[in-house]
């Protein structure tokens, strides 16, 4: 059975977050062994309950603290994205990927917890027997905008190499 480990960042208003929690529950997990790693970067008390209560009856997961008292704003625009945010954001994947190394995981699910998920999504995914995969999912990041993938290389979706602060 392969092991797999869906994990990733959490700071999300609980009406969110209750919808990316109950898609998890309902994953396709046929043949594979899940389990949960959350850093838990919400400053809303009851995201943080949610988590809680998502992890009641599972003895396969992590729920790891963050120090949430950084400003990020999203609004009904769009997201606000600052550099140090997205340094921190970085720094959590890392450590995800460390300890889904450490415990000797066959796949990574690194997710995000704005998503509802396909039930078939996980499956999917194993079944293909790629190194790296992902799926692309489309989001308008602002209203008058078209859907576009949220999949870029760098900065708001340049598809090519660039050095840091190439301009």
């Amino acid at each position: 059975m392969l092991s797999v480990l869906i994990a990733g960042p959490v700071r999300k208003p609980s009406a969110i977050l209750k919808e990316f929690l109950w898609s998890l529950d309902i994953l396709d997990k046929t043949n594979l062994s899940v389990s949960y790693a959350f850093v838990d970067d919400n400053n809303d008390l009851e995201s943080k309950e949610l988590l809680k209560q998502f992890a009641l009856n599972k003895d396969n997961i992590d729920i790891i603290p963050a120090n949430a008292d950084d400003f990020y704003h999203c609004d009904e625009t769009t997201h606000h994205w600052q550099e140090h945010l997205i340094w921190k954001v970085a720094a959590y994947k890392d450590n995800l990927l460390k300890l889904a190394s450490e415990k000797n995981f066959d796949y990574v699910f690194m997710v995000d917890s704005d998503l509802i998920l396909h039930p078939k999504t996980l499956v999917h995914l194993v079944g293909l027997s790629k190194d790296i995969v992902s799926e692309v999912f489309w989001t308008k990041w602002e209203p008058d905008l078209p859907p576009q993938p949220q999949v870029w290389l760098s900065d708001s979706y340049r598809m090519f190499h660039s050095t840091r602060n190439e301009k």
